[in-house]
């Protein structure tokens, strides 16, 4: 993760970034952390392995900086799910894995 240096005690990412889930797997919650170089709209959505979304747990705008969310899946079966952040242009998603 790079970041630009705004003061002696804040920084502001030069890059998206979206992490890797931890834990991964997980049983029943999980963080999910991204960083946005600068003010956009956010939407952070969770699907199913077949596509079906299951979960929007971010859509709104979002200052510059690192975020971290916390999912919990409740009562989903143990599956393969993904998670997609789209931040203006930059679209991407990773893999996470539910364990009952």
């Amino acid at each position: 993760m790079r970041f630009n240096r705004k003061s002696k005690t804040s920084f502001v990412p030069l890059s998206y970034e979206l992490e890797q889930n931890y834990p991964n797997p997980f049983n029943p919650t999980t963080a999910i952390e991204f960083t946005l170089p600068k003010q956009e709209f956010v939407v952070l959505k969770v699907y199913s392995v077949l596509g079906r979304e299951i979960d929007t747990f971010v859509a709104k705008t979002l200052p510059a900086g690192h975020y971290r969310f916390l999912w919990t899946a409740g009562n989903l079966s143990s599956e393969i799910y993904y998670y997609r952040i789209t931040a203006g242009s930059f679209k991407t998603e990773r893999k996470m894995i539910l364990l009952r």
